[in-house]
C-alpha cells in the first residue's frame, strides 16, 4: 500500500484561516522533517487551543530521524519540527 493511500492527520477551519481568505485551509499535519508525508497509517490526533502544536499516534518510521517505527509524535506547525514523545 502506498503512503497516498494511509490514513493522516489534517488540521482546518478556524485554526487555519484568515479574515482575507473566504475558504479555510486545510494542511497534513502527521508529517515529518521537510513535511514528508508518514509512510505508515496515523490515528488519534489532537490539537492545541491555539493550533500551534498536534499531537498524533503513527506507525510510521519516517517521521523523525532516529530509525524506530511508530510511536506517538508532537508536531510543532510554527517551528515546522516533529519530534517523538517520551
Amino acid at each position: 500500500m502506498t503512503a497516498a493511500r494511509m490514513r493522516s492527520l489534517f488540521v482546518a477551519a478556524a485554526f487555519l484561516a484568515t479574515p482575507v481568505q473566504a475558504t479555510p485551509l486545510i494542511r497534513r499535519a502527521s508529517v515529518g522533517a521537510g513535511r514528508v508525508q508518514g509512510a505508515d497509517a496515523t490515528f488519534t490526533g489532537a490539537i492545541s487551543s491555539d493550533g500551534r502544536y498536534v499531537v498524533f499516534g503513527s506507525l510510521a518510521s519516517n517521521l523523525v530521524g532516529d530509525g524506530l517505527g511508530g510511536g506517538i509524535f508532537l508536531r510543532d506547525r510554527l517551528s515546522g519540527t516533529t519530534e517523538r514523545s517520551p
